[in-house]
Formats: structure tokens, sequence, C-alpha cells
């Protein structure tokens, strides 16, 4: 049996966002913004700022355009 996988959130210094990243994204840019300044964080991290009070804005939506459907 498999481990449950560890969401990943890109943490944007430019948009002061933390964005979900989806499994088939890049991972080194903000899925928000585009921006390479920043990088990922771990779910069990941004908890744990969350709870310093450290973050505030948070995008749980994944990021970019949506694909079409076919």
């Amino acid at each position: 049996m498999r481990g449950k996988r560890e969401s990943k959130f890109f943490e944007c210094a430019d948009c002061k966002k933390v964005t979900l990243v989806g499994k088939d994204e890049e991972e080194s840019t903000c899925p928000s913004c585009g921006s390479a300044n920043g990088g990922t964080i771990s779910s069990s991290e941004l908890e744990r700022r969350i709870e310093e009070g450290a973050v505030f804005d948070i995008d749980l939506s994944l990021g970019g355009r949506d694909k079409p459907r076919r």
C-alpha cells in the first residue's frame, strides 16, 4: 500500500500568495503570476506557518488556465 502524497504549494515573494501546485505543473514558477521568485513548500510546512500567523493569502485553486475538456 502506498503512502498518501503530501500536497505542495508555491510561496511567491512577488504576488505574496501561496498557491496549490498541481501534479502536472512546473514547480519553479508561481502558478498565479508566473514569477520564479519563490519556492515550493509542503502542506505540513504551510500548516505550521498558518498557525504562526505568517501566511494570509492562500489560493487553493490550481493555478494557470483551465485545460479544455474533450
